[in-house]
């Protein structure tokens, strides 16, 4: 099963400059993000997508590589909180999602997240 979110997510970094604003602000900036990866994930769900434990491949596309790694995938929590919005995902504890893995890549024109679920056997 994949998935494809179309544009570059919000980093880490941003994420912290607004709760530096304000809580309120932060709180904001994740409710918007989750809600841009709820929609795009909506009309790709499967009729009960997920239902057993599985792995979880991300491979993220951005314009350049001028952010660091681990502060572009900090965007993992927008798209797994999009996805139980979007009920691709029963919900987001370790019962259903196990491992996750990460791949960088440079895509000028059409930079995206592409997200493979491996569901476990038994």
């Amino acid at each position: 099963m994949k998935f494809v979110i179309e544009g570059e997510l919000g980093t880490l970094n941003e994420y912290i400059a607004k709760i530096n604003e304000s809580r309120h602000s932060g709180n904001k900036e994740k409710k918007e993000w989750t809600r841009f990866c709820m929609l795009q994930l909506y009309n790709q769900r499967k009729i009960g997508s997920i239902t057993k434990k599985s792995d979880f491949i991300f491979v993220w596309y951005r314009k350049n590589d001028n952010t660091d790694h681990d502060n572009v995938c900090f965007a993992k929590k927008y798209v797994f909180d999009g996805m139980v919005d979007a009920r691709i995902l029963p919900d987001d504890r370790s019962k259903y999602v196990g491992n996750f893995f990460d791949y960088f890549e440079v895509d000028k024109k059409n930079p995206r997240v592409e997200i493979e679920v491996i569901e476990r056997e038994g």
